[in-house]
């Protein structure tokens, strides 16, 4: 894999969130409070309890770990992935 890919995946998520958050300050909304980001002291704590306890690892480990590896066995990994997704979305 190119550095250029390491450029996406770790450029792409913040400048999606930024863009989202620009536009609706130009569409009138007010600026949200970011507690996290008034003091980068905190940033790397607000990290690891939203990575430990905010759901994107244990979210891992319960659909991928778990549900996709026993909905493979039995389907494609295409319906697998579409299904963990209805799951996740309900």
């Amino acid at each position: 894999m190119g550095w250029s890919w390491y450029l996406v995946v770790f450029a792409l998520f913040p400048l999606m969130i930024g863009g989202a958050l620009l536009l609706a300050i130009l569409a009138g909304d007010p600026m949200p409070e970011m507690p996290a980001l008034t003091n980068l002291g905190t940033l790397p704590i607000a990290f690891i309890y939203i990575l430990l306890l905010g759901g994107p690892l244990q979210e891992e480990f319960g659909w991928r770990g778990f549900l996709l590896d026993r909905l493979q066995n039995k389907m494609s990994a295409v319906l697998s992935s579409m299904t963990v997704g209805v799951v996740w979305g309900l």
